[in-house]
């Protein structure tokens, strides 16, 4: 009489392993995905590892980067907008402009561009040229020289910037619309007309001759 009860025993163990499997799968975050293949970024975004056959999933680039990228709202303002009232400021909000309160209204010309000086005084084609100013933005700025351009330039103070005079430099036409076909240039010994503006604002400076030297 014991053997049938063993037996017995052991089908209702089995039976209650395989709800418990069934009901675990059911309950993963991600439906039949195995919870040892799902993964969590900082920002609770969940994805798989693995397929539910356990196989393993390979992704172009890291699946967190991918979702923040597709995730993150696209700002579309334009050029900055007339003053706000006292007490407010401009801000742009969900691709628009806003006045919110602040402690002072935002001017065209606490955001405007201008051009104080190089160093060294003489630029010199493949070495370091710094610029001085005001109202440079962090990211974006775009050195113009002549027809041509230096693009991204970085500024970390807002007062000056700080990149090599390349040899190679691409005409600034080759960005408009329709696009020449000049290709890149080679930068010559001259004097040029330079300013300063930012990608997607509306801001530019005035322009300041810039004598470029051979380097010997």
């Amino acid at each position: 009489m014991s053997r049938p009860i063993v037996f017995l025993t052991l089908a209702a163990v089995l039976v209650t392993a395989g709800i418990s499997s069934v009901s675990a799968r059911m309950a993963s975050p991600l439906g039949g995905i195995p919870d040892r293949c799902v993964e969590q970024c900082p920002d609770g975004y969940l994805y798989a590892t693995c397929t539910e056959d356990g196989h393993t999933i390979k992704y172009a680039s890291h699946p967190c980067l991918t979702h923040q990228k597709d995730a993150a709202p696209v700002e579309e303002c334009g050029p900055n907008p007339a003053l706000c009232a006292a007490g407010r400021r401009a801000s742009c909000i969900e691709g628009k402009w806003r006045c919110v309160k602040g402690s002072m209204a935002v001017s065209s010309a606490a955001t405007s561009i201008s051009i104080k000086g190089f160093n060294p005084k003489f630029a010199r084609i493949g070495k370091r040229l710094t610029i001085t100013g005001e109202g440079f933005a962090r990211n974006g700025n775009v050195v113009h020289i002549g027809e041509n351009m230096v693009r991204d330039v970085y500024s970390a103070d807002g007062k000056t910037m700080t990149f090599l005079l390349p040899r190679l430099i691409k005409p600034a036409c080759l960005y408009e619309k329709p696009m020449c076909d000049i290709g890149i240039v080679t930068m010559e010994p001259g004097t040029y007309d330079v300013y300063i503006d930012v990608e997607k604002e509306d801001r530019q400076s005035s322009k300041v001759k810039m004598t470029i030297i051979e380097l010997r």
